[in-house]
């Protein structure tokens, strides 16, 4: 009996490689059969006559018949019974049944799936030896299902079964495990149901083998019949375009109804289908400038003079200014913008002279004054020497006039030192006038 359960599992693994059908068919009824054997774990007081101990406390074959109803792919029940020939020992067998109503489900969708069982019933055997009786039993197992057509599925179990036995003198419970190998057939199908949710599409062909769909969709539903199956169809109840997953798009500008802040005006997609007239990257609806490419800062307004202050705001709007003066500059802080007269430095050094401290303490005042003022420090040079050292030499000097100012306590994000070197000269430099001209240190605005 051993021998042939073992064959039984190799062959339903070797059966389970074979390709897959169509799932465990839903909504079904199915009919089967086991064949297999009982394990006795504690042996069994058997029989209402059963004076001494009639049954053999061994193992028995058992073969059976199922119906069942596969309410969802992974849920079922169904009520059995199978017939034990039992052995006794005053020899031959008395014939018994075991009946039992079930509850299955699989923990996997698909062709191949484990499963748990879980049910209860009796036992029932008929006269001889054992005499005649009805007693109780309890059972849970575990096992595989293997679909081998759309319509047959091999299914193999072992069950850990509870009874009382059949003898009323018993007074420890019996207990045994059950083997089986059997089908379960699904006859619907196998007479030719081949599409499940009759909507004329047969199930193999199905993308929705449950559900009644379109042959434009494969077989799935399409309530909006914009041919985007619902299950792909991001707006199911509206019809759409397949670029947009079946959502609509009125202004035809390629964002999808749900996601345009303007659907019915065309705009592009990083405005969220908004318009955009000047192309400044600011929808119309927020620009306030929308007819002149402007700054998203400034809510889509230009600024001619990079100051910070839109020009439709900017009283100065071709000089940098302060916001705090519409964009113009106080006469006193527009001084210390441009070459600064009076910074002097050693030469071929960074070294600031003394003689230059008054000038960059009048810079300190003014910039303690204006909170707003923040300026950029430019060191320039003539061409003499080597463009590089000349380039050094006016970095250097930059960022000593900028830790003058520091050492004054004026903020460091108010100022930004950097050199250019020769590339900047505002005179030329074949003259000495030219050359010390050329030689000198800038302040100019940065915007607030």
């Amino acid at each position: 009996m051993r021998l042939s359960l073992v064959s039984a599992l190799f062959l339903a693994t070797a059966l389970a490689a074979a390709p897959a059908r169509a799932g465990i068919p839903e909504r079904e009824v199915y009919v089967g059969a086991a064949l297999g054997g009982t394990a006795t774990l504690r042996a069994w007081d058997l029989g209402q006559r059963a004076t001494f101990r009639t049954l053999e406390p061994r193992g028995t074959a058992q073969v059976g018949l199922r119906v069942g109803f596969q309410i969802l792919e992974q849920f079922g029940f169904e009520v059995g019974a199978q017939f034990l020939p039992l052995p006794v020992n005053t020899g031959g067998i008395t014939p018994a049944f075991v009946y039992h109503g079930d509850v299955l489900v699989n923990l996997l969708k698909g062709d191949i799936t484990p499963f748990l069982v879980g049910g209860a019933g009796g036992y029932n055997s008929f006269g001889g030896p054992l005499g005649g009786d009805l007693d109780f039993q309890f059972h849970l197992g575990a096992g595989m299902r293997f679909v081998l057509k759309d319509w047959l599925v091999l299914r193999a179990e072992i069950r850990d079964v509870v009874t009382d036995g059949f003898g009323k003198a018993n007074t420890v419970d019996g207990n045994n495990l059950e083997i089986t190998v059997g089908i379960d057939l699904f006859p619907l199908t196998a007479l030719g149901n081949k599409d499940r949710d009759g909507d004329g599409i047969p199930n193999d062909a199905d993308k929705c083998p449950d559900e009644p769909g379109d042959k434009a969709t494969l077989g799935c539903p399409d309530k909006d019949k914009d041919l985007i199956a619902d299950r792909d169809d991001q707006c199911p109840d509206v019809p759409g375009v397949p670029m947009l997953k079946g959502c609509p798009d009125k202004d035809g500008d390629g964002v999808s109804d749900p996601e345009d802040k303007c659907p019915d005006e065309p705009g592009p997609r990083m405005l969220k289908g908004c318009p955009d007239r000047d192309g400044d990257g600011v929808a119309d609806g927020d620009d306030e400038c929308p007819d002149v490419p402007g700054s998203r800062v400034l809510k889509g307004c230009p600024d001619r003079d990079a100051d910070g202050v839109a020009d439709k705001d900017d009283k100065c709007p071709d000089q940098r200014g302060l916001k705090e003066f519409a964009g113009c500059l106080p006469e006193e802080a527009e001084r210390f913008t441009g070459a600064i007269q009076g910074i002097r430095f050693e030469l071929d050094r960074a070294e600031i002279l003394p003689s230059s401290f008054p000038v960059l303490d009048q810079a300190v005042a003014v910039l303690q004054k204006y909170k707003g003022m923040r300026i950029q420090i430019e060191g320039h040079t003539d061409n003499t020497g080597e463009a590089a050292h000349n380039q050094r030499l006016s970095t250097d000097r930059a960022e000593a006039v900028q830790k003058y100012l520091l050492d004054r306590d004026i903020a460091a994000d108010r100022l930004k030192a950097v050199g250019f070197g020769q590339d900047r000269p505002i005179a030329s430099n074949e003259t000495e006038k030219g050359r010390a001209s050329n030689r000198r240190v800038e302040f100019n605005l940065i915007a607030q």
